[in-house]
């Protein structure tokens, strides 16, 4: 985030939000394409409940983001009600931060952008999904390419939790 940020000239909270919107379109769309292959291969059934808690957090965050992208300037009097609480010198500073975070937001707000970003996403996990499955042919495994997509699903939400240290 700080190296986009210091690249293309915006703030790092703006572009902290604008990863955000990314990483949530992500989640949505490798959740849509995992009930989509559950109509074609069998899931293992210890990953269908995690997998709808995830569908509906995410969604839930999508909605609340598409909401406040949506209602930009009553979102910021709100979290401006709850910067007043805090110390006079810091609620500049968060003012701002602020603002700049509901600006990464504002690209859900137009519907046709949304489209087209969650298209983006839709065809660089089935892409992705192609590399595994061309993998999987040069090995000479007897899998086709819903296998390899789960494979690329599985390994994605392995990384979505952060390892511990060392």
């Amino acid at each position: 985030a700080y190296l986009a940020s210091e690249l293309e000239g915006f703030s790092l909270s703006r572009t902290v939000s604008t990863i955000a919107v990314e990483r949530v379109v992500d989640v949505l769309t490798l959740v849509l394409l995992l009930v989509a292959l559950a109509l074609f291969i069998d899931i293992p059934a210890d990953a269908r409940g995690p997998t709808l808690v995830l569908a509906v957090a995410a969604l839930i965050v999508l909605c609340t983001l598409v909401i406040i992208a949506a209602q930009r300037s009553r979102a910021l009097r709100h979290i401006e009600r709850v910067i007043g609480l805090l110390p006079l010198r810091v609620r500049p500073a968060l003012q701002h931060i602020t603002a700049n975070v509901l600006d990464g937001f504002v690209v859900l707000s137009n519907v046709r952008t949304s489209a087209r970003l969650a298209a983006i996403s839709l065809l660089i996990w089935l892409s992705v999904g192609l590399v595994d499955y061309t993998v999987i042919r040069a090995f000479d495994l007897p899998l086709g390419y819903g296998p390899a997509l789960l494979i690329v699903i599985a390994t994605t939400f392995g990384f979505f939790i952060p390892s511990s240290p060392g």
